[in-house]
């Protein structure tokens, strides 16, 4: 039977490209810190902006939606679900809502909060029982998870969900590197499938939970699922790596680490993007419309750098910039609602 240890992560191979990464992932979840306590209402409005985000990307995954909007009305309960389709993103929407907030609460990772995370999950759309993989189940064709389960015998599933979980939870005592054990934990979880149904968004979804339960919550601002979307090729691709150097490194999880870990780089970047570097002065609402807007590379609307100023009103962002023309920082090209601002250079 396989056996999950983690303690001696730090030996395994980390490429110099992974080190930098995860110092950079290190200071931007500092600065996350600081940031939340000196612009609290824009993390709020960030966070209710971020989980349709997620919901959406994680679905987009499995290709079962294409429209933002449509996802968010399933969501909020403007649309009311009429197929399989609704209801998968309903049941992931609150499953994310209900992992996250066990993550804040710093509920021990378990068999017991997996399968009620799996319940919330399917249960609205899949109408099965919430169980272990049977031999007989489904991923028996020649989908992804097929290919990274092909060890887990199906007979030792619960025995080994039990010891994953206890590994996870000894390692994170031991305050293992938490960037190098969650894609681990990920990849092993992956590897052993244990869910009749869902394995693959349950591996985002405790993903995002371990990531928040170990102090990474810029999850919670800008979505993994988000990113793992735009990168779909990569990031399915990693998995069928990882699994083919596990057949002869059986714990090999580097390339499935560096897609994720290249993912909270592009996180922090954006957050970056959307702060300036904290200091004792906090920026007002229109200062930062004006760190923001000095940022593009290009022309731009009001409506371009709106998303990157949650907290700020459209009012306010046009007003600034506005404000910014009247200086002569700014040029305006047209007088619609589309009209579009550049720098004087």
């Amino acid at each position: 039977m396989v056996t999950f240890d983690y303690d001696n992560i730090l030996e395994w191979r980390i490429p110099p490209s992974v080190s930098e990464k995860m110092i950079r992932i290190h200071v931007a979840q500092e600065r996350l810190r600081l940031w939340k306590q000196q612009y609290p209402d824009a993390f709020e409005e960030l966070e209710k902006m971020t989980h349709p985000d997620a919901v959406f990307y994680s679905n987009a995954c499995e290709r079962i939606i294409d429209n933002k909007d449509e996802a968010l009305g399933y969501i909020s309960g403007e649309i009311l679900p009429h197929d399989n389709t609704g209801l998968k993103i309903i049941g992931y929407s609150d499953a994310r809502k209900y992992i996250l907030s066990e993550a804040e609460k710093g509920t021990q990772l378990s068999p017991e909060l997996l399968f009620e995370t799996n319940r919330i999950l399917i249960e609205k759309f899949k109408g099965t029982e919430v169980d272990y993989r049977r031999e007989d189940g489904p991923h028996r064709g020649k989908g992804v998870m097929s290919v990274v389960r092909h060890v887990a015998n199906s007979n030792d599933i619960e025995a080994l969900t039990e010891e994953l979980c206890t590994s996870v939870e000894i390692s994170i005592y031991n305050e293992t590197q938490p960037l190098l054990l969650i894609p681990a934990f990920a990849c092993d979880f992956q590897y052993l499938s244990p869910m009749i149904h869902g394995n693959g968004r349950m591996s985002r979804l405790l993903t995002e939970y371990l990531l928040v339960r170990t102090g990474f919550d810029m999850v919670r601002y800008q979505p993994l699922d988000r990113f793992t979307y735009t990168d779909l090729r990569r990031y399915v691709s990693s998995i069928y790596k990882t699994s083919s150097q596990r057949a002869v490194v059986p714990r090999e999880s580097m390339p499935f680490t560096e897609i994720i870990l290249d993912h909270l780089d592009c996180m922090s970047t954006n957050l970056n993007i959307m702060f300036p570097p904290p200091m004792a002065k906090k920026y007002s609402k229109s200062e930062r419309v004006r760190y923001v807007a000095s940022g593009q590379k290009k022309k731009f609307t009001k409506n371009d750098i709106a998303p990157l100023l949650p907290g700020v009103s459209l009012t306010l962002i046009q007003q600034s910039l506005s404000d910014m023309v009247s200086e002569n920082v700014l040029s305006r090209s047209g007088h619609t609602k589309g009209c579009k601002y550049d720098f004087l250079r």
